[in-house]
């Protein structure tokens, strides 16, 4: 088994407070790599986690998740706009969450997600 270089990994920011979670400190999703959006797809799981003992129902997985990514790119302004944000969130074998922001940045031909 390959030990985890850690030293490479990308810090593990903090999100929650919009669902009602204060950091804790307790992460048990780390990114294994050394992007950013492992990084931020382990930070809105965790969040999840510190959020919900048993997986409630699917509108309020939803909201929370909804919650997180408004979090998220709330942040837009402090990385100079450059915030892309796109996930497939799997909840179970018959439900899947898909998230793109901004969709396409202005005046380019491409989706983001």
């Amino acid at each position: 088994v390959n030990k985890i270089n850690k030293s490479h990994c990308v810090k593990i920011p903090w999100i929650g407070r919009s669902i009602g979670v204060e950091d804790e400190g307790e992460r048990p999703y780390n990114p294994i790599g050394a992007t950013d959006s492992e990084a931020m797809f382990c930070a809105i799981l965790n969040a999840l986690r510190a959020r919900f003992d048993t997986l409630p129902s699917l509108p309020v997985v939803h909201a929370a998740v909804q919650s997180l990514c408004n979090e998220i790119v709330g942040l837009n302004d402090q990385f100079e706009g450059t915030t892309i944000l796109n996930f497939l969130l799997g909840c179970g074998p018959h439900c899947q969450f898909a998230y793109s922001w901004p969709g396409a940045r202005e005046g380019s031909t491409v989706w983001n997600g």
